[in-house]
């Protein structure tokens, strides 16, 4: 009978340096809370610190320049942020990893990721754009809007992440109604953007109801990129469904249904790969109703567009890869692999992440090697393909703390590779 549980034991992560373990850790809020908000803490932060947040309302928060560690404390609730978090100017070396946030633009998107040599992990994260406001009588009309917009940026990294467009559900007047479109999930402009296991879903657009001659709006982008790199593993990319046209009276015009969104929209030289990934485009709007000349039904997305842009499709599933995002030092840790029958799993682990993509791996390397923690031989996987393998978290320095990115490689027992999605978790002294 397969044992659900392989024990092993670490002892190379014991034996190795650890380059960050002087890192300090800053409570938000919590037992033993240094501070109140998020942004006093970073303002205190050096390169490399660890803010550790528990779960409640906070206000908008922006890194600037910092490496940073900013990581939930009680993976029991969620870091809310009525706001957008930002992310901008990392200099080559230096690492932000966000995880357990949930952003919601109020007036604007939920992260902005911008001007960023230095790569960016986030995981378990939700962020949502603003939803469209007609704003009649204050003139500050918009339509949905972006849930993630990134710019020039060299390596970012989703997993486990939920991506969404402002929609149009709230744009409703008597007496005016506005044709607005819903927000594009992720923008990429000049990126590279490696997403595992991630929802990434644009907006629909407004009907018009009761509206002479408007038209629908049309359905946000589940993601829109240009001149970047996009790699996707066990993700859906949704398209946002186009609104219904305005109705008229018989001597009236009706409006036109608004378009559906795609699931991908690449343009502008954009290299896509892409691995066990659903695309939805959304559905065209219903014309409107009524009138001499009838109005057109809006027309559906597509799964992925194409524009001076090419697309890898690789065979085969994507492989998953689970692990705490806190570990405390002499303590057991479970990681969790799911593949596929009969895979050998190796796991590696370093402080250091890189984006290197190997075609023949199905996926990106995402760590910088030589690894701080050496190829370790986990197992092979049951028939269920899922198993979940104990490591042992080494002793810390006293009060430290260090942000590791852990990814897997399994190799099927027919041969070849396939590179599994990326983890960071820190490691903290059990004094912290």
């Amino acid at each position: 009978m397969e044992s659900p549980v392989n024990r092993i034991y670490i002892l190379a992560l014991a034996l190795l340096p650890l380059a960050n373990a002087s890192a300090e850790v800053f409570n938000v809020r919590g037992p033993n809370a240094d501070f109140n908000q998020i942004n006093p803490a970073i303002a205190v932060a050096a390169d490399g610190d660890v803010i550790r947040v528990w779960p409640g309302n906070y206000n908008t928060f922006q890194i600037h320049g910092l490496a940073l560690t900013l990581v939930r404390g009680d993976t029991g609730g969620t870091i809310d942020i009525q706001g957008t978090v930002r992310v901008q100017s990392l200099a080559a070396g230096q690492e932000v990893t966000l995880e357990g946030i949930r952003a919601t633009g109020t007036d604007g998107e939920g992260l902005i990721l911008y001007g960023n040599d230095g790569a960016v992990r986030i995981r378990d994260c939700e962020f949502r754009g603003a939803d469209a406001d007609q704003d009649v009588y204050g003139g500050n009309a918009h339509s949905g809007l972006t849930g993630v917009r990134a710019e020039y940026c060299a390596d970012i990294v989703f997993t486990s992440c939920t991506v969404a467009g402002g929609g149009t559900e709230t744009v409703w007047d008597w007496s005016v109604q506005y044709s607005m479109s819903g927000g594009t999930g992720l923008v990429g402009t000049d990126v590279s953007v490696s997403i595992f296991d991630s929802e990434i879903t644009g907006g629909s657009g407004s009907s018009v109801f009761d509206v002479t001659s408007s038209d629908g709006g049309r359905g946000g982008d589940g993601a829109r990129v240009s001149n970047s790199f996009l790699y996707a593993s066990g993700c859906t990319f949704a398209g946002g469904h186009g609104g219904h046209g305005g109705d008229a009276g018989w001597a009236g015009q009706p409006g036109n249904g608004g378009n559906g969104g795609d699931g991908i929209d690449a343009s502008a030289a954009s290299d896509l790969h892409l691995l066990d990934s659903v695309y939805l485009p959304g559905s065209g709007g219903y014309a409107g109703y009524g009138g001499y000349y009838g109005g057109y039904d809006g027309s559906d997305g597509v799964e992925v567009r194409l524009a001076n842009s090419t697309r890898e499709d690789l065979a085969g599933d994507a492989r998953h890869l689970d692990i705490a995002s806190l570990l405390l030092e002499q303590t057991m840790v479970d990681v969790t692999v799911q593949g596929q029958p009969g895979d050998l799993v190796l796991l590696v682990a370093s402080e250091r992440s890189r984006l290197r993509y190997i075609s023949p791996a199905h996926g990106p390397l995402l760590l910088r090697s030589p690894f701080d923690m050496p190829r370790q031989i986990l197992g092979v996987l049951p028939g269920s393909g899922v198993q979940t393998f104990q490591l042992n978290v080494p002793d810390m320095p006293a009060l430290t703390a260090t942000t590791w990115h852990f990814q897997a490689g399994l190799v099927p027992n027919t041969g070849g590779l396939y590179l599994s999605s990326v983890r960071s978790a820190v490691l903290l002294d059990s004094g912290l």
